[in-house]
């Protein structure tokens, strides 16, 4: 009778439960948030896909596509970083993944004291904490589960993001507009790369002749020792 009574009451019944047994009632598990994973491509999407997330790992790739062997790079990250979130998904850990196009958001790495050359590269993010861990190694599938299983562990040293959360900000750019447009606003990272290969490619085809030069000049001056050698046996 108390019992029934007790129930026409909303939390009284709960209440004399929990008093009675000692244990708080079952309740249902709050539904899990989706993932997110993709491009971070405004602040909408850094909201979403980090900031409201517990932890988040946003992998910096230059995600270059005008040239092939980049752009065969870049869909070979974005599928590892695919499949690294969707096993993160299935063992319920708290990392969320998605990447910036470092080409034309190159400002991130000064958010998060970053050198640009170490790129592509993966930052292990607290937004909560305002800590941060930089990835240290090759772009490789097995690299990057190493360090998200240590920071999700505690066990990968964590600097403090340089830049407040509420400063990092992500500017809504059409970055394969950008790519795609020869008359690029300011330096183009494209163009730059291929001049610096060509230079590359020129300085070691000129350091190949120099070589080419001094090898043939050290054989000329040794055949002529030889020569000399020889007129003075014979002489003798």
């Amino acid at each position: 009778m108390l019992e029934h009574m007790l129930r026409l009451t909303p939390g009284k019944f709960e209440k004399y439960m929990e008093d009675k047994s000692g244990k708080k009632p079952e309740t249902p598990d709050k539904p899990r948030t989706p993932r997110s994973y993709g491009e971070i491509k405004s602040q909408k999407d850094l909201e979403e896909k980090c900031f409201g997330r517990r932890a988040c790992a946003i992998a910096l790739l230059p995600a270059i596509t005008t040239i092939d062997y980049e752009a065969k790079g870049q869909a070979e990250r974005e599928i590892i970083l695919a499949d690294l979130d969707k096993d993160a998904d299935k063992s319920l850990s708290p990392l969320h993944y998605s990447w910036v196009n470092t080409t034309c958001h190159n400002y991130i790495f000064n958010y998060f004291g970053i050198d640009p050359l170490t790129a592509p590269n993966v930052v292990f993010y607290n937004p909560a904490k305002g800590k941060h861990a930089s990835m240290i190694g090759t772009f490789d599938k097995n690299t990057v589960l190493d360090h998200q299983d240590r920071f999700v562990k505690g066990k990968l040293a964590t600097v403090d993001t340089p830049t407040k959360r509420s400063d990092i900000k992500i500017t809504d750019v059409d970055c394969a507009a950008q790519q795609a447009s020869p008359e690029t606003k300011g330096d183009n990272f494209d163009d730059e790369i291929l001049k610096e290969i060509l230079a590359e490619q020129k300085e070691k085809e000129e350091a190949a002749k120099a070589d080419e030069k001094k090898n043939k000049k050290s054989k000329k001056t040794k055949g002529k020792k030889k020569k000399k050698k020889k007129s003075k046996k014979d002489e003798l």
